[in-house]
């Protein structure tokens, strides 16, 4: 009986968080543990976000060639005249093209936050969290804290010394790290290595 309750319990945890690999369309799943999305909510959506930008006429140009994007991204998506499989690649190359124009404008925010359990309760810790979200992307970029050993994700050296995690309240685009002052820094410089604008808030 404790054997099968065991198991039960696991399924249950595994569905919540998302099956092994998971992930959506370029989002690469979290390392070293089940991937999936996390239930927190959207974000602001591009025009209140632009009117907090003030932005100049190259970030017009941006949201502009981003709106474009995301009008492509969702005529991929409900094309069903062809199959998933042509279409999954020409997704992915839309999803790069609007990273790399996103990041240009919206800056990743690293921020302190109390940290919660699993239920949404403060565990009376301060957690430092790296906030991808933007109204064009809702999924952390793999690229800067990650690496893939055995065809499966896990922290690279960066991550590893910055204490990342993940964990069900941080939200899809986010990844927790144990916020001193020396890691917070090593975050923003890894950030701005990879041409992210940066914006840390205390």
């Amino acid at each position: 009986m404790i054997r099968n309750m065991t198991e039960f319990v696991t399924s249950v945890i595994k569905k919540r968080l998302g099956g092994e690999g998971s992930g959506f369309f370029g989002h690469a799943g979290r390392p070293g543990e089940v991937g999936g999305s996390s239930s927190e909510g959207g974000t602001d959506i591009p025009g209140q976000v632009f009117d907090k930008l003030k932005g100049s006429d190259t970030t017009k140009q941006i949201v502009s060639k981003l709106d474009a994007l995301d009008k492509q991204h969702d005529h991929l998506l409900e094309d069903k005249s062809r199959p998933w499989e042509d279409r999954k690649k020409e997704i992915s190359t839309v999803l790069k093209q609007k990273k790399e124009l996103a990041k240009q404008i919206y800056p990743v925010k690293i921020e302190l936050r109390a940290d919660r359990d699993i239920l949404g309760r403060s565990t009376g810790k301060v957690q430092g969290v790296i906030n991808f979200r933007n109204p064009y992307n809702d999924w952390y970029d793999e690229q800067v804290f990650n690496k893939t050993v055995a065809g499966r994700n896990a922290f690279n050296d960066t991550g590893k010394k910055i204490g990342a995690y993940f964990g069900e309240s941080l939200g899809s685009a986010n990844i927790g790290f144990n916020p001193s002052e020396e890691n917070i820094k090593i975050a923003k410089q890894a950030l701005e290595s990879q041409g992210y604008k940066v914006e840390v808030l205390k």
